[in-house]
């Protein structure tokens, strides 16, 4: 036989179920707070621990892992616990992992250059060579890639190997062509030649301080009337390409200059020599380096000397 609810019992559940959307919604608050934060604070914690903005973007993109594997355990136990206690149990753990990310010794201790944190704080270059894992360790120059990896997108690979600050998608972004079939992404052939015209593009964007977000609606017209606007020269394709390519050079010749050696210049042995995990793609040493050689050549740049070589001119 069913029970009776009583009119008090109705009144104390209207009463209470106030205080429980109240609660639900601060934990909701939080959630999105954690999840928005990073991308609020991106320039102060760059800052801070000497990262650019494809480690913060690494790290942010890493909450959704434990966020996704969470929910195994949330599923089970709101079954097991009942939703209250279950949610009640989240949120303070929550709660305990703001608390320990701000008071992290190993975080302090990069901050501040102290104990580990004195190798850490160099970066991944610095740590996984002070450390014997340099064969490891995945980066350009010292900069980590992002998510458009070479053994898929070989264009990138190319990009990734020949920008002076490092493994950078935003040197030519030349993912853009190779999603969008303007050239097959595993094409050696003719990619070198590809690859030079949008790298002359967004470098000639970056002098107009021009949003790369933009570089389908700014053509090389729009781009010689923008000039012209400003400074009154008559600009063509031609004129504004031969420009582009001089910052690059000088980009490259500075790098040279404070030491740049050939292996700067080539990508991690692991790119080339590990396949994809799930499609099994892979990118040859051979592809790698046809096409440098085929930027070189219509860069005419020269190989940059070997660690030895290099050794011996110092």
């Amino acid at each position: 036989m069913a029970q009776k609810i009583g009119p008090e019992a109705i009144t104390k559940v209207l009463y209470y179920r106030r205080f429980i959307f109240v609660i639900l919604a601060i934990a909701y608050f939080l959630g999105m707070f954690h999840r928005i934060s990073p991308g609020v604070m991106a320039k102060e914690l760059m800052d801070t621990f000497g990262i650019d903005a494809t480690a913060i973007g690494l790290l942010g993109g890493a909450y959704f892992y434990p966020y996704a594997v969470a929910q195994i355990p949330a599923g089970v136990l709101s079954d097991v616990w009942g939703t209250r206690r279950t949610i009640t149990a989240f949120m303070a753990v929550a709660g305990l992992g703001t608390l320990f990310t701000g008071i992290a010794a190993l975080l302090r201790k990069t901050v501040k250059k102290e104990g580990i944190g004195v190798v850490l704080a160099e970066g991944i270059k610095h740590a996984s060579k002070e450390w014997g894992i340099e064969g490891l360790a995945i980066h350009v120059k010292g900069l980590e890639p992002p998510g458009y990896d070479p053994r898929a997108y070989k264009g990138m690979g190319l990009g990734y190997a020949i920008a002076d600050r490092g493994a950078c998608h935003l040197r030519a972004t030349f993912y853009k062509p190779e999603l969008a079939g303007m050239i097959a992404p595993e094409a050696i052939e003719g990619k070198a030649e590809m690859f030079i015209w949008w790298e002359d593009k967004m470098s000639f964007m970056d002098s107009l301080i021009a949003c790369r977000f933009y570089r389908d609606l700014y053509t090389w017209d729009h781009m010689s009337m923008m000039v012209k606007a400003v400074t009154g020269m008559n600009l063509d394709e031609g004129r504004m390409r031969e420009i582009a390519s001089n910052i690059t050079n000088k980009a490259r010749d500075f790098n040279l200059r404070e030491g740049m050696k050939r292996e700067d210049e080539r990508l991690p042995k692991r790119l080339l020599q590990e396949p994809l995990a799930d499609s099994h793609k892979t990118f040859s040493k051979a592809e790698f380096e046809k096409m440098l050689s085929d930027y070189y050549k219509l860069k005419t740049w020269s190989e940059p000397p070997s660690g030895d070589m290099y050794k011996a001119v110092r």
